[in-house]
């Protein structure tokens, strides 16, 4: 029996979280550090499956827990709907919630315990320690298993090592920053320029706050002269 079953057989609830709503393709090729979208979308390069929260909600009702209650939810499902299905799962109505990343914020059952994503690689830094949050909110001992793929990134790697290693939400941003670059800053790689030749964002914030304070002080300055 793995943590997740002696989660449930207790008493507690999971979530599984998956990067897609539905069946798609993905790239095995490349990575992207940024959370994918609900289908999947940010991909290139050599076409692969993404694991999709609807086929997973089938296989794992039917297959892994069929003794206990699960729920779909994802954002193609209507917001009154969503709204029930959240209501049964703080009611312990629902055990095991299949989700995607509709579920990163807002949501608080202290009785969650576990949170499986799968193919985590796939998803951003913030993504997955916003997702690591909806379990903890309790007093009893929580879980979080990050799933990754056999041919995970370099990038993936920092990813998971960071996750890890801190659970400090402002530390977790500034390796979000390092690792994806300031020209990525809204998700994707930019195409504006960020022409900074030697400082570094997330290394140089403090001196180069200093430096602008100086520079507004010096044009100030030769103005009222």
């Amino acid at each position: 029996m793995n943590e997740e079953e002696k989660e449930l057989a207790s008493g507690h609830q999971a979530y599984f979280v998956y990067p897609a709503i539905e069946q798609n393709l993905d790239s095995d090729s490349g990575d992207t550090s940024t959370s994918l979208s609900e289908r999947g979308e940010l991909s290139f390069g050599k076409k692969s499956p993404l694991k999709s929260a609807e086929e997973m909600y089938g296989f794992l009702q039917s297959q892994v827990y069929p003794n206990f209650r699960c729920a779909l939810i994802h954002s193609k499902i209507e917001e009154e709907a969503q709204n029930q299905i959240l209501e049964d799962f703080r009611a312990n109505k629902i055990q095991v919630l299949v989700a995607t990343t509709v579920v990163e914020v807002g949501v608080d059952v202290p009785n969650a315990t576990c949170m499986v994503i799968e193919q985590a690689d796939r998803f951003g830094l913030a993504a997955l320690h916003q997702l690591r949050g909806r379990v903890g909110r309790g007093s009893a001992q929580s879980y979080c298993f990050l799933i990754y793929r056999a041919n995970i990134t370099e990038n993936g790697i920092e990813r998971m090592k960071a996750l890890h290693e801190t659970t400090d939400g402002f530390k977790i941003a500034e390796e979000d920053l390092r690792l994806r670059g300031p020209c990525e800053i809204t998700g994707t790689a930019q195409s504006g320029e960020l022409a900074l030749k030697i400082a570094n964002l997330a290394r140089d914030e403090k001196i180069m706050f200093e430096a602008r304070k100086d520079a507004f002080a010096t044009v100030s300055s030769a103005v009222i002269q």
